[in-house]
């Protein structure tokens, strides 16, 4: 059994994996994990597989759209604290070129919860239009009145 040491501010490590060879274990992983399927795809396999309420749209050569995802428990949540969702797509573009887009709810006591998550086309009317469809149906299916959105 190998004794370690306490590192302090300012001394140099040797033996110690740098962050680039972390990452790198994390994403042959994630490669691993994923077999075949691209990340898309193996977003639409993890939400099958993990029961997420989902949505998608395709164009005619079948390419990705507009995505939108709710978790079951972040259902669970949104069922007891259904008084404040808010809706934000600050980041412009994801790395597939789509804008994501960020439904959160807040607690009682100002705590935010993540709701939903989407990617759509672009950032037209008729994307957000879609995106809170989805949305609207989810509410109406759980019978959720939410007081501000």
């Amino acid at each position: 059994i190998r004794q370690g040491r306490i590192i302090k501010f300012g001394d140099t490590c040797t033996g110690l994996p740098e962050i680039r060879q972390i990452q790198y274990q994390k994403d042959k992983r994630k490669k691993e994990k994923r077999g075949t399927r691209n990340p898309a795809y193996q977003m639409f396999y993890l939400a099958n597989v993990e029961n997420y309420t989902s949505w998608y749209l395709t164009d005619k050569e079948h390419r990705l759209t507009h995505f939108f995802m709710i978790h079951p428990d972040s259902l669970a949540l949104l069922k007891a604290w259904h008084y404040v969702l808010v809706i934000d797509s600050t980041y412009k573009t994801s790395q597939y070129k789509l804008p994501p887009v960020e439904i959160v709810g807040v607690s009682p006591v100002g705590k935010t919860f993540l709701v939903g998550l989407g990617l759509l086309k672009n950032e037209k009317t008729e994307s957000y239009t879609w995106l809170l469809e989805k949305v609207r149906e989810v509410l109406a299916r759980e019978n959720i009145s939410p007081g501000l959105l």
